[in-house]
């Protein structure tokens, strides 16, 4: 009777999904002063566009 599913996740859900770490400045207080490149940020907008756009289409 083994229930790994219970045992084992150390992470959230989230981080499985593919949200951004607390390094990328989600947290509060991130560890980094420097505001990610341009690049970076744009990734990170789409990436949360995108993560809102699936939430939404889940409730409807």
């Amino acid at each position: 009777m083994q229930q790994s599913g219970f045992i084992r996740p150390r992470r959230p859900a989230a981080m499985r999904i593919g949200a951004a770490p607390c390094s990328s400045g989600e947290c509060p207080a991130p560890p980094q002063p420097l505001p990610p490149p341009p690049r970076v940020r744009e990734a990170m907008e789409i990436a949360a566009a995108a993560a809102v756009a699936v939430a939404v289409r889940a409730e409807h």
